[in-house]
């Protein structure tokens, strides 16, 4: 039986085309690079909402909430072998690299007390091999994102970004997570400065797809 396999994350997740807004197609995308690399194994279920948070409220779309909306994804797509958590960049519209891993940090505690938090029918479970899962650092912004991109929310901050790797590695390991440093094989696209282009998906994909790999295997 395949395993399932839920990438839960935001714009780049979702596939936010650099300039123009549109979506890619499924084969373009990261997560559809690494469904079709683990075609054999793996069902890959992807959750991605452009300008989702961790934990922080968009005052105009309460949807955009990773928190809020952890607990209807689990209700949908569970039963799970591995959750992918891809999260973290657009927190830096309400605070800073250090809040943003207390963010991820919160919902890793939802994750694995998920059977508590978020009860399925009857005896079901949310995880019935137990919580597997992994964390992807976010790329970097880029360099000249005030430049590229004046009026994201944004603008002022790639110095943050720079910090995610150390941040959520660290945060991994503390609670026995795997961990993916992203910006170790993409950056942005210097269309916008905060979305990744084919390419980097497709580099995202192989990566990704590799350690989910890994994981299913030595796990």
């Amino acid at each position: 039986m395949k395993k399932r396999v839920l990438i839960f994350g935001d714009s780049n997740v979702w596939g936010y085309i650099p300039g123009s807004g549109q979506r890619f197609p499924e084969n373009i995308r990261w997560t559809g690079v690494a469904a079709q690399l683990l075609e054999r194994d793996c069902v890959i279920l992807e959750d991605g909402v452009s300008s989702r948070a961790t934990i922080y409220d968009d005052l105009r779309f309460s949807c955009r909430n990773g928190k809020t909306g952890l607990g209807y994804t689990l209700a949908a797509q569970a039963p799970l072998d591995l959750v992918v958590l891809s999260l973290g960049i657009n927190d830096l519209k309400y605070g800073d690299a250090v809040a943003s891993r207390k963010g991820l940090e919160e919902l890793i505690r939802l994750l694995e007390n998920a059977d508590a938090c978020f009860p399925l029918p009857g005896s079901s479970r949310n995880f019935p091999q137990g919580l597997k899962l992994l964390v992807l650092s976010p790329i970097h912004l880029h360099p000249r994102i005030s430049e590229l991109w004046p009026d994201s929310s944004l603008r002022n901050s790639y110095n943050e970004s720079l910090k995610y790797a150390e941040l959520y590695a660290k945060a991994a390991k503390e609670h026995g997570a795997w961990y993916l440093n992203t910006a170790d094989y993409a950056a942005p696209s210097p269309v916008d400065g905060v979305h990744m282009d084919a390419d980097a998906h497709s580099a995202v994909g192989h990566a990704v797809a590799e350690q989910i790999q890994r994981i299913l295997i030595f796990s």
